[in-house]
């Protein structure tokens, strides 16, 4: 049986995702009124943001105290379970013929970036668990929306070996949300906590939606955005040499 806090999580997130499938670029998805162009430009916002689950769910336990303690190593192993998903994403481009190279140097469009910055503020300046609410958007979505966004996906002929991104969120989600059910029981302490995860979550969503929308527009507008070399991603031993062969591409 559900606790009062989840099934209010669950009802504030099922009216909240209306709008999120709602938004043009997500219609679009669903329809598979789209082309690879607009999976690639998808797939590298998705990169971006993927990478720093691992250090977002890191981050959380050391903020933890008391009784909360306990949750540090669920946490940590949630975070290890999270590393690696990136390179999913970059699976996925380069099936569907993505140069990727040098995208772990370049830098997210301003609505990816407003994303990542959005889990930031909700660690560090608003309250570390209504991080979950960031978590409970994106885990919930693979798992009660994959197969409608995998038909549209089908449906643009995207091939099926460019998906293990979203086929392998559709698998460990459904484990990740029996531990979001824990979370949400033990570390959602006061009401504060609740509304926090559900703020949290109702950004997450619109603030999402905003990423897939700047992707698609991308892809419409036939151009990639530069932002400029995220020089902080550059290996340390060849960084100068290849930071000048980077820029000179």
């Amino acid at each position: 049986m559900k606790s009062p806090k989840l099934t209010r999580l669950e009802t504030a997130w099922f009216a909240e995702v209306e709008h999120f499938n709602a938004s043009p670029a997500v219609r679009r998805l669903l329809a598979g009124e789209f082309t690879a162009a607009h999976y690639r430009a998808l797939l590298r916002e998705i990169y971006f943001y993927a990478r720093e689950s691992p250090q977002f769910f890191a981050m959380i336990p050391a903020r933890l105290r008391g009784p909360l303690r306990e949750f540090t190593k669920p946490m940590l192993q949630h975070a290890c379970a999270e590393a690696g998903h990136d390179h999913l994403a970059l699976d996925d481009l380069r099936t569907l013929g993505a140069d990727v190279e040098t995208l772990p140097y370049e830098r997210p469009l301003p609505e990816t970036a407003a994303l990542i910055g959005f889990s930031y503020y909700l660690i560090q300046y608003l309250n570390p668990v209504s991080y979950l609410g960031f978590v409970f958007h994106l885990e919930y979505l693979p798992t009660h929306f994959g197969e409608q966004y995998a038909r549209g996906l089908r449906a643009a002929q995207i091939p099926p070996a460019a998906l293990t991104f979203i086929a392998e969120h559709v698998e460990a989600d459904i484990g990740h949300n029996r531990l979001m059910a824990d979370y949400v029981e033990n570390l959602l302490v006061t009401e504060r906590d609740v509304e926090d995860v559900i703020y949290a979550m109702r950004v997450t969503s619109t603030l999402y939606a905003g990423v897939f929308e700047a992707a698609f527009r991308a892809a419409d507008e036939g151009r990639a955005y530069d932002y400029g070399l995220n020089r902080a991603e550059l290996p340390a031993d060849d960084g100068f040499q290849r930071l000048h062969s980077i820029e000179a591409a």
